[in-house]
């Protein structure tokens, strides 16, 4: 089956390329937004230490809320901490939830639309992953952080049946900070994490309507 990628979105809008997830388990809410961390806690002999200065060095710290160890999740990248102790790591993106198609239904058309679970705050971006249930990619796009809406191109004209009809789709949303982020700056560089402050992620099943 052939990858179709779109270009759609804000200003003058764009959706670029995505990656994905499996879902397992309920939502993840606004009590997920504050975690803290007591880094003193079950120290390995050979670590560095865990409070005062670390010298010339640093830590790089990954927190998440996680569901049943998988998807839905939210994660904060917090880098460049050289004083150790008890650290509070705020600021969690919220999960993309989908509306339009509902999680396991068939959408109202040509179109998919999905919001915020709990925590309502814009991120940089949002990327986005139709694929088979054999893992075979359909769609891919990356959107700007404000966009919640995406129309999907007709390809009909042109003698396609596209998105598929009459078989269900995994649809994979991710929502990505980076830091000092300006979607209107957009680079492929953002694709690689080392780029990324945080970022939240679901996949559920989804169909599309025969036309």
């Amino acid at each position: 089956m052939a990858e179709i990628e779109d270009m759609a979105g804000c200003r003058a809008g764009c959706v670029h390329h995505g990656g994905g997830f499996a879902r397992d388990g309920s939502r993840i809410g606004q009590k997920h937004e504050r975690i803290e961390i007591p880094l003193q806690s079950h120290p390995r002999a050979d670590a560095p230490p865990r409070f005062g200065t670390i010298g010339n060095a640093s830590y790089t710290l990954q927190v998440g809320a996680y569901t049943a160890g998988s998807s839905p999740f939210s994660i904060r990248i917090e880098r460049g901490v050289t004083e150790l102790g008890a650290i509070e790591i705020g600021d969690f993106l919220g999960v993309p939830r989908p509306i339009d198609p509902p999680e396991g239904g068939v959408a109202s058309g040509r179109r998919l639309e999905f919001a915020p679970d709990g925590i309502d705050r814009e991120p940089t971006f949002h990327m986005h992953l139709l694929s088979t249930m054999d893992g075979q990619p359909v769609w891919r796009g990356v959107t700007c952080g404000g966009l919640h809406a995406i129309e999907l191109a007709d390809l009909s004209g042109a003698g396609y049946a596209w998105p598929p009809t009459g078989e269900q789709l995994v649809w994979t949303m991710w929502s990505v900070d980076v830091a000092g982020g300006d979607y209107a700056q957009w680079t492929y560089r953002w694709l690689g994490a080392s780029y990324w402050t945080g970022y939240a992620a679901d996949a559920v099943y989804a169909s599309f309507p025969t036309p």
